[in-house]
């Protein structure tokens, strides 16, 4: 018989790692938002599950970042597979993050005079207004509801103890701000936020979330919030 093993999910002081870095990288800290299987239901069987969500700021630009981590322990008895061998205790986690920036208007003339800077022989007609964000190593682009989203390689993998280092995440969510002409502007003219709670993996966990998030610190900078489902009482 297979030994049962006590998996616990990422301590506090790994996710206090990553906000310390980023914040020593310039970066401004905005949240950490918690839903968990202690609040909703997880979309596939599990014996716990938990989605950690950090928010970081581009200081002085309309560039936000999330960081999600998913984890989960697997139920095996109302799985429809089994352990990928003796040694899978059931134990899953991936990263994703997610990229939100606004142009505007100052920031498409700084796009503009860049990229007639960097190809002074072309004709304007040439010019495509789609901005090229870079993909950090081991994340892949997988679509855009909101927002970018860029998860991490082998997602869903058996992986105990061996999560991905703080300064990897760091230098992924530089990797993907690297940009020059993303996002010039100082604030959020509109801020599109209906993807913020984990709702694909947490169905319905929307009041939940948005009862956790600071809003009104996110107000700071962005100017029109659109897309909330509940009306939170810090607004």
């Amino acid at each position: 018989m297979r030994t049962e093993h006590q998996l616990q999910f990422a301590p506090q002081r790994y996710l206090n790692s990553i906000v310390d870095q980023t914040k020593r990288a310039g970066y401004q800290f905005v949240a950490l938002v918690t839903v968990s299987t202690d609040d909703v239901a997880h979309y596939v069987p599990a014996m716990a599950a938990q989605s950690s969500n950090l928010f970081f700021r581009v200081p002085e630009r309309a560039v936000l970042v999330q960081a999600e981590l998913h984890e989960y322990i697997e139920d095996f008895s109302r799985a429809d597979h089994e352990p990928v061998d003796q040694n899978d205790f059931g134990y899953r986690h991936a990263w994703r993050l997610t990229l939100y920036w606004e142009c505007g208007e100052v920031g498409y003339q700084r796009w503009l005079d860049h990229w007639e800077d960097e190809h002074p022989n072309a004709s304007f007609a040439e010019m495509s207004t789609d901005v090229t964000v870079m993909v950090p190593d081991g994340f892949h682009y997988v679509g855009s509801w909101g927002g970018d989203h860029y998860d991490e390689d082998a997602s869903c993998f058996f992986r105990p103890g061996r999560r991905t280092g703080p300064e990897t995440i760091v230098e992924a969510i530089q990797v993907l701000t690297s940009v020059p002409q993303l996002a010039a502007d100082d604030v959020f003219k509109e801020l599109l936020v209906t993807g913020f709670a984990p709702s694909d993996i947490f169905p319905g966990c929307e009041p939940v979330f948005t009862s956790r998030f600071p809003w009104r610190r996110l107000r700071q900078f962005a100017r029109h919030i659109h897309g909330l489902p509940f009306k939170p009482s810090t607004c």
